[in-house]
């Protein structure tokens, strides 16, 4: 599980509003990785801290819930929400909004491989956006994945990745963090099994039903 092997990518911007995804790739040879997030960033914000309207366990719940309604139109088993993923989850985000940086992080959880998806928006009311825009977004990516049934080419990953992640039929559980800084709301989905593994696509990413 390779996750430095993508790079952030442009999403249709507004004049209130910008947005940022970025998805893991599964390379047999990966690239090093950002570092841990430091213990003396306190200024990013998590969504519970920014508006008590909107806490993290409903992002949570409504990021669960959005994944598996999107899955369940392709037929891949519901997942779960995990704490451990979302602990993870959330470290990273925070360090992303703290630092203002868009990378993947090492994707091992206590030397296990885990998939990530990585959304940034930025503009106003920003912790007020349900966790439904961010998946969407992912999914979205459907228009761009015509590989049902084989393995895709991996030269027009950065198209589609997010979506298949997304649908990715041995994927069970989940972790989503959510912070937010200087202007800027950043939400780390984790993933595991990992999905966008080189050579599975074929299987583990079904057509809509």
């Amino acid at each position: 599980m390779g996750c430095g092997s993508s790079s952030a990518a442009d999403a249709p911007k507004s004049e209130t509003e910008t947005q940022q995804t970025t998805t893991s790739a599964s390379p047999k040879n990966a690239e090093s990785q950002p570092k841990a997030a430091s213990d003396k960033q306190p200024e990013a914000k998590s969504a519970k801290q920014e508006n008590s309207n909107d806490t993290e366990s409903s992002f949570i719940d409504d990021a669960v819930k959005a994944h598996n309604e999107f899955r369940d139109m392709h037929g891949s088993p519901h997942i779960t929400h995990a704490q451990d993923l979302t602990d993870y989850s959330q470290k990273w985000a925070e360090h992303l909004a703290n630092t203002g940086k868009f990378d993947h992080s090492k994707c091992d959880l206590k030397g296990e491989s885990i998939g990530e998806n990585l959304a940034m928006m930025g503009g106003s009311g920003l912790s007020n956006k349900k966790a439904r825009e961010y998946v969407k977004m992912w999914y979205d990516e459907i228009k761009d994945y015509h590989y049902y049934g084989s393995n895709p080419d991996m030269n027009q990953f950065m198209k589609f990745g997010h979506f298949t992640q997304l649908v990715w039929k041995e994927a069970k559980q989940i972790g989503v963090g959510i912070a937010t800084a200087k202007g800027q709301c950043v939400v780390v989905c984790n993933y595991r099994p990992a999905g966008n593994m080189m050579g599975d696509f074929a299987d583990n990413v079904p057509k809509a039903l």
